[in-house]
C-alpha cells in the first residue's frame, strides 16, 4: 500500500504543499510551526520498505538511521534535507528491518493474587522469553528503485 496512489491526488497535494510556502512567504510574521525544524523533524510516515527507500533516494543530504530497543518504528533522519526544512521519514521497524532472535530461555514466575479483586489467585507461569536482535541493513541497497 503506498500512501498517496492516484496522480490527482498527486498533484493536489504538491501543489497544497507549493501554496503554504507562497503563503508563508507573503506573510512573514506568521510564525513556523515546531516540526520541521533541527530539534524537531517533519515526520513522514510510510507503510512499506519501499516507500520509505523511495523517500530516501529522493530527499538529499545526509541520511541517519534512527531506532531503538524500544520503538516500534525505524527512521531515517534528513537532516537539512530542504535547507531550513529538516524531515524524518519513519516506518513500522517490522516492515523495513528483519527481527533476529540471538537466544531464548524458559522463565518461570509467580503472579501474586490480587487483593483488591477477590476471585484472583496466585499463579505460576512459565513462558519462553527471546532476545531480539533487529538486522536493518541498508536500506537503498534493497530495494529497486521504485518506477
Amino acid at each position: 500500500m503506498t500512501s498517496i496512489e492516484p496522480n490527482a491526488d498527486r498533484t493536489g497535494y504538491i501543489n497544497g504543499l507549493r501554496a503554504l510556502a507562497d503563503a508563508l512567504d507573503a506573510h512573514p510574521e506568521t510564525p513556523l510551526p515546531y516540526y520541521g525544524t533541527q530539534k524537531k523533524p517533519l515526520p513522514v510516515y510510510m507503510h512499506t520498505k519501499a516507500d520509505a527507500a523511495a523517500w530516501a533516494r529522493t530527499l538529499p543530504g545526509q541520511v541517519t538511521k534512527t531506532y531503538d530497543d524500544d520503538s516500534d518504528y525505524f527512521g531515517l533522519n534528513l537532516g537539512g534535507a530542504f535547507d531550513g526544512l529538516h524531515m524524518a521519514v519513519y516506518a513500522r521497524r517490522d516492515q523495513v528491518c528483519t527481527r533476529v532472535v540471538t537466544s531464548s530461555e524458559t522463565v518461570t514466575r509467580e503472579i501474586p493474587a490480587r487483593p483488591a479483586m477477590p476471585a484472583t489467585v496466585a499463579s505460576t507461569v512459565t513462558e519462553v522469553v527471546e532476545t531480539v536482535e533487529w538486522d536493518c541493513g541498508s536500506l537503498l541497497a534493497s530495494d529497486p528503485v521504485p518506477s
